[in-house]
């Protein structure tokens, strides 16, 4: 088993969290990594070090600005997380991307919504984004939001099955 960092930064560049991950699969559209209860989660902007309580599977898109974790408990997903996020970088055992604070999250007593759009809108101004770089975004969670409503890969009845 190849055991990967995955490195989350703020614009342009400035480190944010990581953690270390298992892959499981790849692709041309995307890369598949497993990530065991108990693991650590390095929160540099935060100062802090999280315990992850529980398994999850995520899926890092080659072309589109989304990532997604899915938070898994005897073999059923629970819940999602979706960032938009520029497409990552992968290299030789690491995976870095730039996360754009607005998250697609669906929780069993919520369902889907939209969060962190008030960190967008601060970080916006903190980091400089372009007008050309927020209209992105947006379109992006647009774009994510409707894949999530035609179920396609990787939010389609048949992921689990799908990436195994």
């Amino acid at each position: 088993m190849t055991t990967l960092t995955i490195k989350s930064f703020k614009h342009p560049d400035i480190l944010h969290y990581e953690w270390q991950t298992t892959f499981l699969a790849e692709t041309d559209d995307y890369l598949v990594v497993s990530s065991k209860a108990g693991r650590q989660l390095t929160h540099y902007t935060r100062g802090a070090v999280f315990t992850v309580p529980h398994d999850s599977i995520e899926i890092f898109m080659k072309d589109q600005w989304f990532s997604a974790s899915f938070d898994v408990v005897d073999d059923q997903i629970v819940s999602a997380y979706c960032n938009i996020a520029h497409p990552p970088v992968f290299l030789e055992n690491e995976v870095h991307f730039v996360d754009y604070d607005v998250d697609y999250v669906k929780r069993p007593e919520t369902g889907w919504q939209v969060v962190d759009e008030d960190e967008f809108l601060e970080n916006s101004i903190r980091y400089g984004y372009s007008e050309e770089l927020k209209v992105r975004v947006y379109k992006e969670l647009h774009d994510l939001i409707q894949h999530v409503e035609n179920k396609t890969f990787p939010f389609n009845e048949d992921f689990l099955e799908t990436i195994r």
